[in-house]
């Protein structure tokens, strides 16, 4: 058994969908949160912007000592994440793998992620080598992320943002929708309102799984129940005063909110 925290870090807000999914199934565990605000959104950056923002990233997690990490973030998940996994030697997860093997046998899939994650081309190999037969359509959502991040929209506002990514596709037999953004199940009810016969799919659902069970085989499953003083903590990049008013707003969680320095 482990009692350290489990690290997760995104660009921001979005990958609190990651850590709601992971307290569900294992909230017995204590995390540590980073949201690069600072350099929000990762959606448009280069590979090799990335690469350096996440090792920044891990490398501020293990100064944490914690003992497993959590990419919550499916553009940083586009990178080579094995190879820092024996770089760093430390347990990482991610969300795009998880997205993956969401599937089951649907016909027609749409991937709904950001520029970054689309060009990789990596949902559309991974979809297709697990389901020969799945017709993928990726579509790219540029708006969405900064949108939740940065502004306060109207829910009109918010619906026309939505419905002019996927306008076209509701006269289609889509079979189910991957929300390849941590950011997006926030919009999940936009999302099917756009396409309401199309099934809705959030990796970290299948991500909190595979995390409970590689822990458990690793035996590194804390042992210790959560006492009502322990609080999971979030550092932030930016401005931790906008990003704790966002998470009241959105999730309500009862955590610590401080500034990375």
């Amino acid at each position: 058994m482990d009692n350290r925290p489990i690290g997760i870090f995104d660009s921001g807000i979005g990958g609190m969908t990651v850590y709601r999914q992971l307290k569900k199934i294992l909230p017995n565990e204590n995390y540590i949160y980073l949201a690069d605000t600072l350099n929000s959104p990762y959606g448009d950056k280069s590979t090799e912007e990335l690469n350096k923002l996440v090792d920044s990233n891990i490398k501020f997690l293990m100064d944490q000592d914690v003992k497993s990490i959590v990419v919550a973030c499916n553009t940083a998940s586009t990178l080579d994440l094995e190879s820092k996994m024996r770089e760093f030697n430390i347990p990482i997860f991610d969300v795009l793998q998880a997205g993956i093997e969401s599937l089951e046998d649907e016909y027609k899939v749409i991937v709904a992620a950001t520029k970054a994650t689309v060009e990789s081309g990596k949902y559309e190999d991974g979809i297709r080598f697990n389901h020969h037969d799945t017709e993928v359509i990726q579509v790219a959502c540029p708006k969405i992320a900064p949108s939740i991040e940065f502004e306060d929209l109207e829910n009109e506002y918010i619906q026309n943002i939505v419905d002019g990514y996927f306008k076209g596709f509701e006269d289609q037999k889509i079979d189910s929708l991957i929300m390849a953004c941590t950011h997006y199940p926030i919009w999940e009810e936009y999302f099917q309102k756009a396409l309401p016969e199309t099934k809705m799919i959030d990796p970290a659902k299948r991500m909190a799984e595979d995390v409970k069970e590689s822990l458990k085989i690793k035996g590194l499953l804390r042992d210790e129940i959560i006492n009502d003083k322990e609080m999971d903590i979030v550092y932030v990049s930016g401005d931790e005063r906008i990003f704790e008013k966002k998470q009241k707003n959105i999730f309500g969680f009862n955590i610590k909110i401080c500034k990375k320095v």
